[in-house]
């Protein structure tokens, strides 16, 4: 990517996080606060971080890395509708547990910086924030020492706090160059013996091996079958016994004889029957409880100061693909409402998402998979609702939104759900339900364009938002802001450029204060006044 279209694409992200400014509806609580990260772990502290630099009116920043440790109530009506929760091992106060790594960049001096969040749920681990922050991101972006980078930077001039949280059991279990982590509770059975049940893994990747999600019940390959194809519509072929086997203690297959590799792109299926699930819906109360007791907590349950105690007003999302689909289930599972009753996060910047949900609140659930035109058809993602409106599903006839629980509490005025900015690209419409979302089923163009959920999609545009054709020479490559230039004015002319009821759409939030930050946000980043 040449630097000037990695300019316009930074610009065009920065773009689409103001646009979550403009629709949030800010609730600053001050209840007595009920999440429950009982314990943080502090294991590295730099301050001050991105070394030393200093921004005008900010300061310097410290970087706060640990270990958070979080208990559930399995009687809270709020965590009812994790799957296997009851039956997660309890510790003597009844409680679930798990933990979770953390990352966090904020103003030394809170009372300089705007009081406000940016939390990125990391995608399998690994952080994204590079595109919307300006280059200024990877795996450890508090280690960033290059002056021009820092000064250009979109976040930080601005005072936002920045955090990160493991939530994702397919980030894996290393923390080495600060992955995100999660450690979750395994189901068992009511008299303590192990969970067993049908697990599937679908293979396309070569290597000599190849880890399960979930151990083996039993090494019995006649309890297994191992099928292989070369095309999607080919006829899949069993694999013999004698052709593989379980490796690693049961948590691995490989092929026969030894160091055959599995073919690069040919299809293996794996269908067994598995031990062990982890409770994989407890990632989602491990973000929904991870933020509010920044926002709402001044302490753990040790007495370990809260870093962040008092200061956070706002808290806004920005993601990039798959934890996008994280936070359409978690807000439609009723997530987005804290323990105490209020809000988590005022609004989500929803990049390459879809209309999707993920494979996580489901016993056997593998999170890190994605369906693509040949892969992982057969996980639990496409599910019904898909639009932000209430839509009815022909098939089941089912009638339902993509706000789910939060929708009765939004008219009830119990609390505010989250304000909604999403960007699809046109690969999403075919494979992440972006269709289902912008449109009802009888053919009804779908009122996703409300005052607080504003989506968009990017013409001829591909997962990854590299380069692409422009609609008129599919042969020519184009930088995605160019082809997007009615949404972002090419990321330079501000919201005169974007279509006149999309605009309507967004200058009718109802929050004028909000709408100030996107008016300074877009003269920040060099947009003309409007």
């Amino acid at each position: 990517m040449t630097t000037k279209l990695a300019a316009r694409f930074s610009a065009f992200m920065r773009f689409g996080f103001a646009c979550v400014l403009v629709a949030a509806a800010a609730i600053y609580a001050t209840a007595p606060a009920h999440a429950r990260v009982k314990k943080i772990q502090i294991t590295a502290k730099d301050s001050p971080a991105f070394g030393g630099y200093s921004w005008p009116g900010v300061g310097q920043y410290e970087k706060i890395v640990g270990k958070a440790f979080g208990e559930l109530d399995p009687k809270d009506p709020k965590n009812a509708v994790i799957v296997d929760l009851q039956l997660a091992p309890r510790n003597a106060n009844g409680k679930v547990e798990y933990s979770f790594d953390f990352y966090i960049l904020k103003p030394i001096d809170l009372t300089k910086g705007n009081h406000k969040m940016l939390y990125e749920p990391p995608n399998r681990g690994r952080k994204t924030i590079s595109a919307l922050n300006r280059g200024v991101g990877g795996e450890d972006p508090g280690s960033v020492t290059d002056a021009s980078l820092l000064a250009n930077s979109f976040l930080m001039p601005q005072g936002y706090t920045i955090s990160f949280s493991g939530w994702d059991v397919s980030a894996g279990t290393s923390t080495a160059n600060f992955n995100m982590t999660i450690t979750l509770p395994i189901a068992r059975n009511s008299d303590g013996s192990p969970i067993t049940g049908p697990s599937y893994e679908y293979i396309v990747n070569p290597g000599a091996s190849y880890e399960l999600t979930y151990p083996a019940a039993t090494l019995d390959r006649s309890q297994a079958t191992l099928t292989h194809r070369a095309h999607l519509n080919d006829v899949p072929q069993i694999v013999p016994a004698s052709g593989w086997q379980y490796v690693a203690h049961g948590t691995a297959i490989a092929l026969l004889p030894p160091e055959t590799s599995f073919a690069s792109n040919d299809i293996y299926e794996c269908s067994y029957t598995a031990k062990d699930p982890t409770i994989n819906g407890v990632g989602f109360a491990a973000v929904r409880d991870w933020n509010s007791w920044l926002r709402y907590e001044t302490k753990d349950a040790a007495g370990t100061a809260n870093p962040l105690a008092g200061d956070i007003t706002r808290i806004y999302t920005e993601v990039s693909s798959q934890p996008g689909r994280l936070l359409n289930d978690f807000r439609y599972l009723g997530f987005n409402q804290a323990e105490n009753g209020k809000q988590v996060f005022d609004g989500m910047m929803q990049w390459i998402a879809a209309g999707d949900g993920i494979s996580m609140n489901y016993r056997w659930s593998q999170p890190g998979r994605t369906e693509r035109n040949r892969q992982d058809h057969l996980f639990v993602e496409g599910r019904f609702p898909f639009a932000n409106v209430t839509t009815t599903d022909p098939i089941t006839g089912k009638t339902d939104s993509g706000q789910g629980r939060i929708a009765d509490d939004d008219r009830s005025g119990r609390y505010e759900g989250p304000a909604g900015f999403s960007f699809h690209a046109n690969l999403f419409h075919v494979q992440h339900a972006t269709r289902n979302r912008e449109w009802r089923f009888e053919g009804q163009l779908s009122a996703i364009s409300e005052s607080s959920r504003f989506a968009g999609s990017t013409a001829s545009a591909v997962h990854g938002f590299g380069q692409m054709g422009d609609g008129r020479d599919a042969t020519t490559p184009k930088p995605v802001p160019e082809t997007l230039g009615w949404y972002a004015g090419q990321a330079r002319s501000g919201l005169d450029r974007i279509p006149s009821h999309t605009r309507r759409d967004i200058l009718g939030a109802q929050n004028n204060t909000v709408f100030a930050e996107l008016r300074a946000a877009l003269l920040h980043n060099g947009h003309s006044d409007d």
